[in-house]
């Protein structure tokens, strides 16, 4: 079937205004995203100079003028020309008077807020320097050793454009960002999912093609389309965290926009495996569509097509490849002999194993070959052998249980075909030999009264070799599904009802009470009527002709599991029934061995394709004189 030109998931205009959304909502998304974990994390501090940005840049600037400091160039003038935001105090220990004394101070009258301070324990001559931090308390300083405390202050407020200014600019700049940042991304975040969801749906529908259109990127070995997103996933990630490796301080606008390309060239290159993939699985090539499948495959067709013989010589060429290689890459002598040792018995061992099962299999196949039927392959026999050698034996003994069962049908198909022969000659014979003699009776001199008779007895004989000619030819036409079939709801307490009103004057005839019971009423099963009725009416047809009289008729429905609704009818048979139930239903078999009845036998044989082809079950029972018919049918509703 073609897809509707106007169906909304075979349009690539909505699919390609679904990725362009996808962009622009993502690229959206990020930014609220990274704009609200920011804030979320500066939103915690009392003021700028708290975060962990002005702390860093504290102590790098308090390292930069310890060492400075240890080098004896620290001084107003060079440091205050390092960075002009903060100021620098070095102290100096006294050893006699066992405390710190300022030598340097940068920080004049201004005022200053925060601050970074440490303690070092430091020595300088013209070949070596050694420095260390230390703790305040400070006893005593070994032979050689100066130990000094520096601090570094920052000033309120920030006067130069340096990193200072910068953190103070984002600081304020992320508190300046709407709270809901984070709600808008999730809302965003949904949005997207939804369109996921309809590109997903969309993916592989075309409008001018049947079922599931495949794109030369779809065409891609899947394997190789998964290695190639791996690699340009991974550059993504990589530029991304050369663009913006301070995750804090990406919402500026130099750094925010690449961070953003990049995340939609991420964003894209997964779209683009997402669809692939749905794609590929709708249209069953995930699997079969890979280099690692495709080599397989040629491996298995160039192998598969090969005589089991030489399908075995490679294996084990395989095998000695394997063995000699661990051997000659092992290191310990002992290790390399315990593996070819393996290897040889494994080989030995699959040899034997294949030599006697192609004996076994050898024997099975000329045993069958000459017609011995009865001797299949013994289990014992089959224990030892594996993979397609006892699956072959396995068909090897179905092979012979087949052509046993095929033999004995044919025996009994034959059996039947020669009774069938017996019984039409038989019953076609009796009607035809008495329409001939009456006809010749007619021919002669006879009165009125004898004319007469003559002409009922043509006319009654007649009827029947017409009935026993309709019977034969509704059986051909039931056994081999010819007969025209329109399954409706039908109410069986009214089948049962119209089918019992024809044969009411014949059971009073025959000395027969009938007793009807549906349980569960009203019951409602999926047949053809007009077939039914022929069925009931055989089954009938025949209570009238074989019933003892002064019995009752039993016929009932009910529900069953299965939703299946099951009518039986009940007799007891005037002549002892010494036939099985299988032998009753065969064709032109009557319950009354002299077959002095009228009939053709056909009238079960027929009942039963007739409800076999409304999708129902008929089934015959015998328990002495006890006759039973059960007809089961689907119900519905």
């Amino acid at each position: 079937m073609k897809e509707n030109k106007y169906t909304l998931r075979s349009s690539m205009a909505a699919k390609v205004l679904g990725v362009l959304l996808l962009c622009v909502l993502g690229a959206l998304m990020l930014y609220n995203l990274i704009i609200g974990l920011v804030r979320l994390e500066y939103v915690h501090y009392s003021s700028w100079q708290d975060t962990p940005a002005c702390i860093s840049a504290l102590r790098n600037d308090y390292y930069d003028a310890s060492y400075t400091y240890m080098d004896g160039i620290l001084s107003t003038e060079n440091y205050g020309s390092i960075n002009s935001n903060i100021g620098v105090t070095a102290e100096e220990w006294d050893d006699v008077r066992k405390k710190f004394v300022t030598v340097t101070d940068t920080i004049g009258t201004d005022p200053f807020t925060q601050s970074y301070s440490g303690t070092w324990a430091y020595r300088r001559d013209d070949s070596y320097s050694d420095s260390i931090q230390v703790g305040d308390e400070i006893e005593e300083l070994e032979p050689g050793w100066k130990a000094c405390r520096i601090t570094v202050w920052l000033r309120e407020p920030v006067t130069v454009h340096d990193r200072y200014w910068e953190v103070m600019e984002e600081y304020n700049r992320c508190l300046a960002y709407p709270a809901n940042a984070l709600y808008i991304a999730a809302g965003l975040g949904i949005v997207m999912a939804l369109i996921l969801l309809f590109e997903f749906f969309a993916a592989g529908h075309v409008r001018s093609q049947d079922g599931i259109a495949l794109t030369w990127a779809d065409r891609i070995p899947y394997d190789l389309a998964v290695f190639l997103s791996v690699c340009l996933l991974g550059a993504g990630f990589a530029a991304m965290s050369e663009t913006a490796p301070d995750f804090s301080r990406i919402t500026s606008t130099e750094r925010i926009v690449p961070f953003i390309l990049l995340a939609m060239f991420i964003s894209l290159v997964l779209y683009y495996w997402m669809m692939t993939t749905a794609v590929r699985i709708k249209a069953g090539t995930l699997i079969s569509n890979t280099i690692v499948a495709r080599i397989l495959k040629g491996i298995h067709g160039a192998v598969g097509d090969l005589p089991w013989l030489w399908r075995l010589v490679l294996l084990a060429a395989v095998l000695f490849v394997l063995v000699q290689s661990a051997v000659f890459i092992s290191d310990v002598p002992f290790e390399a002999a315990l593996l070819f040792m393996a290897g040889d018995v494994i080989l030995i061992a699959l040899l034997l194993n294949t030599v006697y099962s192609f004996g076994v299999l050898l024997k099975a196949g000329e045993r069958l070959a000459a017609g011995n039927l009865n001797e299949p392959i013994a289990e014992k026999q089959m224990r030892w052998m594996y993979g397609d050698f006892r699956r072959h034996a396995e068909h090897l003994n179905s092979l012979g249980e087949g052509m046993d069962r095929a033999v004995n049908d044919k025996m009994r198909s034959e059996r039947m075909k020669t009774e069938l022969i017996t019984n039409v000659s038989h019953d076609i014979k009796t009607p035809l030999t008495s329409i001939i003699n009456y006809v010749d009776l007619l021919q002669k001199e006879h009165t009125d009264e004898q004319e007469k008779e003559y002409l009922a007895v043509l006319e009654k004989q007649s009827a029947r070799l017409k009935k026993l000619t309709a019977d034969i030819v509704e059986a051909s036409k039931a056994s081999s599904g010819s007969i025209a079939v329109n399954p409706e709801k039908t109410d069986v307490q009214e089948i049962l009802e119209q089918a019992l009103a024809e044969y009411t004057e014949k059971f009073a005839v025959s000395h027969n009470e009938t007793v009807v019971e549906v349980k569960d009423a009203p019951l409602y099963i999926m047949a053809d009527g007009r077939l039914l009725c022929r069925v009931l009416n055989n089954i009938f047809s025949n209570i009238v002709k074989y019933a003892q009289p002064d019995t009752r008729v039993y016929v009932s429905a009910e529900r069953i599991p299965d939703n299946k609704v099951r009518i039986s009818i009940k007799n007891i048979s005037r002549e002892q029934l010494n036939v099985s139930e299988e032998e009753l239903m065969e064709r032109f078999v009557r319950g009354d061995a002299s077959r002095h009845t009228e009939g053709s036998g056909l009238g079960l044989s027929i009942a039963r394709s007739l409800t076999e082809l409304q999708k129902g079950t008929f089934d015959i029972s015998i328990d002495g004189d006890l006759f039973r018919a059960d007809i089961v049918l689907p119900e519905t509703v």
